[in-house]
């Protein structure tokens, strides 16, 4: 497996940091994944004390052939800027989602035919 550094709405007002963790094999494009937070702030891992599920299910993808980007939630990176105006689940977690599946999207070693977008 490997791990790459990323960074999702490098361009925006709200850059986040993640990795794109990849099969081993990727001589051929390889499906992909993007893992999406659920409520709260949190950092990539999804970590809540010990446990870190986003990583645990990134290395378990990978080991089965598949690409999984992860990355920072922005209510976890930006609170402060963020209270300054109202936040919908548009601003805290779909915009970054869509983000995130762009760059699978725009990577050659990713299959276009075998991923999907967020609801």
């Amino acid at each position: 497996m490997k791990t790459e550094n990323i960074t999702v709405g490098l361009n925006t007002e709200y850059p986040l940091k993640g990795l794109l963790t990849l099969p081993d094999d990727f001589s051929s494009p390889v499906p992909a994944v993007v893992l999406v937070h659920g409520s709260g702030p949190s950092n990539m891992d999804e970590k809540v004390m010990k446990l870190t599920p986003f990583r645990d299910l990134a290395e378990g993808l990978a080991e089965r052939g598949i690409a999984s980007i992860r990355y920072d939630k922005r209510t976890y990176v930006h609170a402060r800027k963020m209270l300054k105006v109202s936040v919908t689940v548009r601003e805290e977690t779909i915009e970054d989602a869509i983000l995130a599946a762009d760059m699978l999207r725009n990577d050659p070693r990713i299959d276009p035919q075998r991923y999907e977008l967020p609801p």
